[in-house]
């Protein structure tokens, strides 16, 4: 293959570089059965951008001639005056996010690829968004207006007349912060309205919670999720798996039985159903393995398919309305589902299991993240009294009888 490049530029706006190449292809034989020239010239846009024009021709001076037409394309291109760009609007804005990002997710070899696995909470947040700023133009949206818009949101009640968190608050600035980088990303907007001023998403401002269940609380729990009050048959083994195994709800709800390995008493979680994308295996204590081996017997018994590809529990929206009954039974006072994880955590440390251990257990990646979950039980807060006390007592045996301070 030969070349004969050309690559002049006598002073056209915007051209960058260009050549021309000879091509030649031949048979197995080496015989020549085909030559043409290809003819390449990049040059840089109005935006700025960098473009290329290419052609393919069959003779040398034709391709003289193709990068004449082409340097006198760009020279058109560039000449032309810049059409506006239209005025776009929040709800624009909206509607392209819908469009590319808020989708139900989509897996290729156990990986999520694209979409969101939260695509209906997400959902709902931008609803509340779009309330606000509705037809706003974006180049109009200024610092002052999402300062506005968190002050507002922070004092408005919940729909059941509650505080309205700030942690709430702050998922739906982030999502806010979302829209406008990728408004900036499109040019829409030169620059995000979140970064002319102070940050309005603080972390340190949400109160993390802490409710640890007893094991008085746990038992009544359980017992609560057994009784008749529960209304789901399906609660007490799904209640108990949260807490001996830490699992998060989503992945006790879309737990499959080929996931579970009785026999082995472990539980393996793929990566799809991890909020970190990477699998791991939980632990199944002996009173899990009973639980579950009588849920599965009493689902076949009824009927129901138990095959490998089919979901353990059955859930297919919420247990709200049935732990609420559960909760309200056990006279466990404010209690979230999510409070079991915290619970299981703790029982793992309090059992002597090392952080290390725990961490791969419940799915943590970052330590600090990690740390939220470690909490003290009642019971332990007692015990370390106990042996405080022990301690003070064998201190004061040593020293003999405390001597009078004179005055």
């Amino acid at each position: 293959m030969s070349a004969k490049p050309k690559t002049k530029n006598k002073g056209n706006k915007g051209l960058r570089t260009g050549s021309i190449f000879k091509r030649v292809e031949r048979n197995d034989r080496g015989k020549v059965t085909r030559t043409y020239y290809d003819v390449r010239r990049r040059y840089t846009d109005a935006d700025g951008k960098s473009r290329e024009k290419k052609r393919r021709v069959p003779s040398y001076n034709d391709a003289l001639e193709a990068d004449r037409d082409i340097k006198d394309e760009i020279a058109r291109e560039l000449a032309a005056p810049k059409e506006p760009e239209p005025e776009r609007t929040f709800a624009d804005l909206v509607a392209y996010y819908k469009a590319n990002y808020l989708k139900p997710p989509v897996y290729v070899g156990g990986r999520k690829v694209s979409g969101l696995r939260s695509h209906k909470e997400v959902g709902y947040i931008l609803a509340d968004v779009v309330k606000h700023f509705s037809d706003q133009p974006l180049r109009t949206v200024a610092y002052d207006d999402l300062r506005r818009y968190k002050a507002r949101r922070l004092a408005a009640r919940t729909k059941h007349d509650k505080q309205r968190s700030v942690a709430a608050v702050n998922n739906e600035l982030r999502l806010l912060r979302r829209l406008f980088n990728l408004a900036v990303r499109q040019g829409w907007v030169g620059r995000s309205p979140f970064q002319s001023g102070d940050p309005l998403i603080s972390k340190a401002d949400e109160n993390e919670r802490v409710r640890i269940l007893s094991e008085a609380e746990a038992r009544a729990l359980l017992d609560a999720c057994q009784s008749a009050v529960a209304r789901a048959h399906h609660l007490f083994p799904l209640v108990l798996c949260a807490l001996d195994t830490g699992m998060r709800q989503g992945e006790i709800f879309r737990m499959k039985w080929e996931d579970v390995d009785l026999d082995r008493r472990v539980i393996s979680v793929p990566a799809f159903n991890t909020k970190t994308m990477r699998p791991r295996t939980v632990p199944v204590t002996a009173r899990l393995r009973d639980a579950i081996s009588e849920w599965r017997a009493a689902r076949k018994a009824a009927g129901w398919d138990v095959g490998a590809r089919e979901t353990v529990f059955g859930v297919r929206s919420t247990i709200q309305n049935a732990f609420a009954a559960a909760r309200l039974a056990a006279k466990v006072g404010d209690l979230h589902f999510h409070d079991l994880r915290h619970t299981a955590i703790t029982w793992m440390l309090e059992a002597g299991m090392s952080p290390a251990k725990v961490m791969k257990i419940s799915g943590h990646t970052q330590w600090s993240t990690f740390l939220r979950y470690v909490n003290v039980s009642v019971e332990t807060a007692q015990s370390a009294a106990d042996a405080l006390d022990e301690l003070h007592a064998a201190q004061a045996a040593r020293k003999g009888p405390t001597s009078k301070r004179v005055a």
